[in-house]
């Protein structure tokens, strides 16, 4: 692990960390680190490699608040620079191409009405409304919390591998034993019927019904919602989750993907989940 991910773990959990200016006396010499030690590959960019890459001119005019944002915010992450450089070159495609220090806007009027939306991460479901399709897994312990955790493809069975280890590491984090946890889970759509209307409020209805006969069988005081799909359908803009007429402490987390994805969504979800941590409801 390198030490920036390290510092950020701990910041994230309420660690303080403490590094002396002068050498304690008796204290074993420490190990002098270096930037190999210290920060992730790519985690610094060349300035040349930065100026390679240039919006076209139709953006720039069309969103005169585009050129400010650069000139604002001069920190850029290289990893986000080398992903994101192929949507900022290609004019034509109607995104929204961004970068940590370079964002370049497209009025909507030149989109269209049908222009998809840039969606962070992998997307699980279908953007229509009509209908879409997700996987969602319910893990119940016996401290009385209880996880909805998005999964990264609609057609698994199960949590992958990495999912399994990154639950576990939960668990520990949390205090929770691991070999009390119960997986279940719950797929949309239910049947595989063009025909019947299986959209969005639909699959909140049913989800609702489904975690509600769960919560009725198996005391839960406290729910982690893990990923953007299980947030946006039963608790959206931060209201708490309410099953059975019991009103339920409701935390947001990042999706198992983007934590495996992306580590810095790591340190997000240790800072939501570290009130959980020991307690038992």
């Amino acid at each position: 692990m390198f030490e920036l991910e390290r510092q950020a773990y701990l910041k994230a959990l309420g660690i303080v960390q403490y590094i002396p200016q002068d050498a304690i006396e008796g204290a074993k010499e420490s190990a002098l680190l270096t930037d190999d030690d210290i920060y992730p590959p790519g985690y610094f960019v060349e300035e040349s490699e930065v100026n390679t890459i240039q919006p076209s001119e139709a953006h720039l005019t069309q969103s005169p608040s585009a050129a400010p944002v650069a000139a604002q915010r001069p920190a850029v992450q290289p990893n986000e620079v080398k992903q994101q450089a192929p949507s900022v070159q290609q004019a034509t495609q109607p995104e929204l191409a961004s970068t940590e220090g370079l964002r370049v806007s497209i009025p909507q009027e030149l989109l269209g009405e049908e222009a998809p939306r840039a969606r962070a991460g992998k997307s699980t479901h279908l953007a229509s409304s009509s209908s879409f399709e997700f996987c969602l897994a319910w893990i119940e312990t016996r401290q009385g919390i209880a996880f909805l955790v998005e999964l990264g493809d609609a057609g698994v069975k199960d949590l992958s591998a990495q999912e399994h280890r990154l639950m576990g590491d939960i668990y520990k984090a949390l205090q929770v034993p691991e070999d009390q946890c119960r997986h279940q889970f719950f797929k949309w759509p239910l049947v595989n019927n063009p025909k019947i209307k299986q959209g969005e409020e639909e699959a909140r209805e049913t989800l609702s019904g489904y975690l509600e006969s769960k919560v009725a069988n198996q005391p839960v005081s406290a729910v982690v919602l893990m990923g953007e799909l299980p947030e946006r359908l039963l608790a959206p803009n931060g209201q708490q989750l309410v099953l059975g007429g019991q009103q339920l402490i409701t935390v947001a987390s990042p999706s198992l993907n983007l934590m495996l994805n992306q580590w810095q969504s790591k340190a997000r979800a240790w800072r939501a989940l570290a009130p959980l941590r020991g307690r038992r409801f």
